[in-house]
């Protein structure tokens, strides 16, 4: 009977690694950067307001998603919610939640954003250095992160976020 049992927990254990494993695999192919190449001024771009948009709208969100008191902070949620799908959303104000709920979870200091550079935008995407301070200056790090941005009803929201590189300067 235990060997029933046992068969059927590494079965389970097997299938959740698979749709995991799918789900992961299905968001890295959607999040695919197409780094923006200068065009001459002659040539007609369709894209380029929405280019120049999306680049102001990821630098700003970049600022605003790493500048917080705490990760549970309401005021901090209040200025990223205009910038993420409602799912997005939803996803971070949990997880920010739960990992402030778990002591050494995450981090209880200031994080204060000294500069923002877009390193590329393409039609629905955007990588993004974020430069910040935490432990009152203490400690400096860059963070990398690629969006995702989606529109809808004419607006644009970021949907995914991915840290790529985090390091300490």
């Amino acid at each position: 009977m235990k060997k029933k049992y046992l068969i059927l927990l590494v079965g389970i254990v097997i299938l959740v690694s698979a749709v995991l494993g799918a789900i992961y695999f299905t968001r890295s192919q959607t999040n695919r950067e197409v780094i923006a190449s200068p065009t001459p001024s002659a040539t007609l771009d369709p894209f380029s307001a929405s280019r120049e948009l999306l680049k102001q709208l990821s630098g700003e969100f970049g600022r605003k998603f790493f500048t917080y008191a705490k990760p549970d902070d309401p005021r901090y949620f209040a200025s990223i919610k205009p910038y993420m799908t409602e799912e997005l959303f939803q996803q971070t104000a949990r997880l920010n939640s739960r990992y402030a709920s778990v002591p050494g979870g995450a981090p209880t200091t200031e994080s204060e954003v000294t500069s923002v550079q877009v390193k590329a935008v393409s039609e629905t995407g955007a990588t993004v250095d974020v430069n910040l301070n935490t432990n009152e200056g203490k400690t400096k790090y860059v963070q990398t992160i690629e969006l995702t941005w989606v529109k809808r009803d004419s607006r644009w929201s970021v949907e995914y976020v991915k840290v790529v590189n985090s390091e300490k300067t």
